[in-house]
Formats: C-alpha cells, structure tokens, sequence
C-alpha cells in the first residue's frame, strides 16, 4: 500500500478527532503530521543527502564538503556544492539539497549517521558536520575499496 502525505493525515485527524477533549485540534494535527512524515521519510531524506554530498565529495574531497555543509548551515548557500557526478547532468544533486533545504539535510546528517552506528546523543552540535563527513568518508571509499582522499584545501 502506497500512503502519501495526505492519506497518513486523514487517518491521523480521524484518530485524533475521536479525543474529544483535544485542545487546539488542527495545531496537535499539524505537528504530529510534521513529526511523522519526517520520521516516517527518515531513511529517503537520509539516502538523498548521503547521495548528494558524496557527489561533492568524490569530485572534490572532505575539506570541501566540509566547507560546503558549513556555508549551507551559516547562510544557507548551497553553491560549493557539486551539480553533477560526471558528464550526465540528468541529475542536479546541488538542486536537491536546495530543494529538501537546510533543516532536512541537517536531520539527514542525523539519520544518516544513525544508520551508521554513530550514537548522535554523544555528537556535540558544532561536531556534526565533521562527524558527518569523516564517516562519509569512509564508508565511500569502503564501497569503493580505496583510501579516502587527502584533503587538497
């Protein structure tokens, strides 16, 4: 069964709606919706960031990427990242993170890193982005059997 956005919300406001001494229906609805769906997507948002900032990271290096997810959690600028992986530009990875934008990427970093074993509860907020890239890092060129790149910055 494919459930989209609309349909998990008709369910969660007939659920809801049974309560009839909720407060504020439509504002509990809302951010109970938004919560899910967020959980709910968290292995896609997780994928697509991997995705993208491995494109950044192969045609670059960690440094790079590094800099990149500072400059898009600082100002939300998106262009040190990398468009394309080759010379099929089918795909605009750049155009996908500006699309999930800053708040998804950053839970994507969490996810991501989740998935990976890294117990996020004992990654200080100013150390995600590095934590982040460095298990990145390795577990690319694990897939690729090669030694992660040597910072070129």
């Amino acid at each position: 069964m494919n459930m989209g956005t609309d349909t998990i919300k008709k369910y969660m406001v007939q659920y809801l709606a049974s309560f009839s001494d909720t407060k504020n229906l439509q504002e509990n609805v809302d951010a109970l919706v938004d919560e899910f769906v967020k959980l709910f997507f968290a292995d896609d948002l997780a994928f697509r960031v991997d995705e993208a900032c491995t494109v950044t990271l192969l045609k670059s290096d960690r440094k790079h990427l590094e800099s990149a997810l500072n400059m898009m959690v600082e100002n939300e600028a998106f262009d040190r990242f990398s468009r394309y992986l080759n010379d099929d530009q089918s795909v605009n990875y750049r155009a996908q993170l500006m699309r999930l934008g800053k708040h998804n990427v950053v839970f994507g970093m969490e996810r991501s890193l989740a998935y990976k074993g890294v117990d996020i509860r004992n990654v200080p907020y100013s150390n995600l982005i590095s934590t982040y890239v460095n298990e990145l890092d390795k577990a690319v060129y694990a897939k690729f059997d090669e030694t992660p790149k040597v910072s070129k910055m």
